[in-house]
């Protein structure tokens, strides 16, 4: 039973982390105060800012308590976060940018989320002002760190409290034992990768702007730009500088910290950066003689690119594939299977993650060393260095069968819609993986309920579906 102080606990660190992500709206409203000088503009970020710290000011101080968090409270309140960090992201859309509220809550969970969906037409990009793009992609990059890790900015003062809501946001490895350490080095390591990232990409030709959208955007792998049409900007440097951020966006802090302090070769002892590569390896490899036809001699060159931001879920496309639906119908479900794995554990991607389907595979190779050997035998069961016990088996089975059942109920709901079997589980992947690879379905013109079911695929995928059963579990058992 759930009892009125754990609601208070659940309210009021939600208040806590609201409040301290009101922050995040003051670099869209000074680009705009300084570049734009856009009255209803700034007024829609200082609106948005001002809501989001109310809202948060008041839940903190009204359910203010004295008791620690648990794991529960820290999974309901992560869900709470997100889904009114998405509405509130969505106000200077609505407010300053005239877009429909479903539209702009579309647009704000896309990015907020990393998936990076653009439902905007070429036309409305040119005519968004410069601070609603930066504002889309600032989003996501804050979201590839987590919502909870910018609000632990804040919460210096309530170490136990953030430890609890950053494993509940699915990011349970720590690069330190103390948990503002690891929040310090985060951010180091997060910010340093996205200034190599803008200086790499403004010695392959972008303007500044550009730059730092398309950094933060490949770094936290949701492929989100300043055009609707990304060949527009990217030329084969580019191409290679955004390949090299989504791979570094897909790889987990873990690996990059023993790179940096330990190990300089840690990205090649690491398990998920050698199955990330071989994912690579083989998607490549296997598309590559159906694009040829396509494509002639670009088909390696198109096939790599698309192939890195779909396992990264970094979402760069530059090809228009709804041309391949009914076509080139095998490389778009390479493409879902890539998309459905991601990238590693601890890192800004989307999908099941490596380490999870790593397991997949050992315990099917388990399951037949147990058939052949005696009945007695004992045998360690490691993964990556690490000791799996059956419960993690379990546990694992478990959320990759809720993970394609989301999918799958969002596949339906899309055929429901008259979209064909494949461009329906293609478009639901994407969305649960958090990749923002599209076959035409996700647009301005698309039913409502598709916009709501990938909204909810979206965030499904982005929180790792255990806080939504916590919330769900909570209602039930409010007393």
């Amino acid at each position: 039973m759930i009892l009125k102080d754990d609601i208070f606990v659940i309210l009021r660190d939600t208040g806590e982390v609201m409040k301290w992500f009101s922050v995040a709206f003051s670099v869209p409203l000074l680009y705009s105060v300084l570049f734009e000088q856009n009255i209803g503009i700034i007024f829609s970020f200082l609106v948005s800012m001002m809501l989001c710290f109310i809202i948060g000011f008041l839940l903190y101080r009204t359910f203010k308590v004295k008791r620690e968090t648990r794991r529960m409270h820290a999974l309901v309140s992560v869900f709470l976060v997100w889904v009114l960090i998405c509405v509130v992201s969505a106000l200077p859309l609505y407010l300053g940018a005239g877009k429909g509220f479903i539209d702009s809550l579309f647009a704000s969970t896309a990015s907020i989320t990393t998936t990076g969906f653009n439902i905007f037409t070429e036309q409305e990009m040119i005519a968004l002002p410069h601070s609603i793009i930066l504002w889309l992609n600032f989003l996501s990059w804050i979201g590839g760190a987590g919502i909870v890790m910018v609000a632990m900015v804040g919460l210096l003062t309530a170490f136990a409290e953030a430890g609890k809501l950053y494993g509940a946001e699915g990011r349970a490895e720590r690069l330190r034992p103390h948990i503002v350490n690891t929040t310090k080095l985060i951010w180091m390591i997060y910010g340093a990768l996205t200034l190599i990232g803008v200086i790499l990409l403004l010695f392959s030709g972008m303007n500044l702007f550009d730059a730092v959208n398309y950094s933060m955007s490949a770094l936290s792998t949701t492929g989100f730009g300043t055009h609707t049409d990304a060949s527009r900007v990217i030329n084969p440097f580019i191409e290679m500088t955004l390949m090299f951020l989504s791979i570094m966006g897909a790889i987990s802090f873990v690996a990059h910290y023993h790179v940096i302090s330990k190990d300089k070769l840690a990205y090649f002892k690491d398990k998920q950066v050698l199955m990330l590569l071989t994912l690579i390896i083989i998607g490549t490899a296997l598309i590559i003689p159906k694009l040829v036809a396509y494509y002639g001699t670009n088909a390696i060159r198109i096939a790599l690119f698309h192939v890195v931001n779909a396992v990264t879920c970094g979402g760069f496309e530059y090809v228009d594939m709804s041309a391949w639906i009914g076509n080139l119908d095998f490389v778009l479900w390479v493409f879902i299977g890539l998309m459905f794995i991601g990238g590693s554990s601890g890192s800004t991607t989307g999908g099941i993650k490596i380490i999870r389907f790593i397991v997949l595979l050992k315990s099917v190779y388990w399951k037949i060393k147990r058939f052949i050997l005696p009945e007695h035998a004992v045998f360690t069961k490691v993964v990556d260095g690490r000791k799996i016990k059956d419960s993690d088996i379990n546990t694992t089975l478990f959320f990759t069968f809720l993970y394609a059942l989301f999918i799958f109920i969002g596949a339906m709901v899309l055929m429901s819609c008259g979209y064909t079997a494949t461009a329906s589980f293609f478009e639901v992947v994407s969305a649960q993986s958090n990749v923002g690879f599209t076959v035409g379905i996700m647009s301005t013109s698309s039913p409502v309920v598709v916009k709501l079911m990938l909204i909810i695929n979206m965030i499904v995928g982005r929180l790792e579906i255990f806080p939504i059963l916590a919330f769900a579990g909570t209602l039930l058992k409010i007393r």
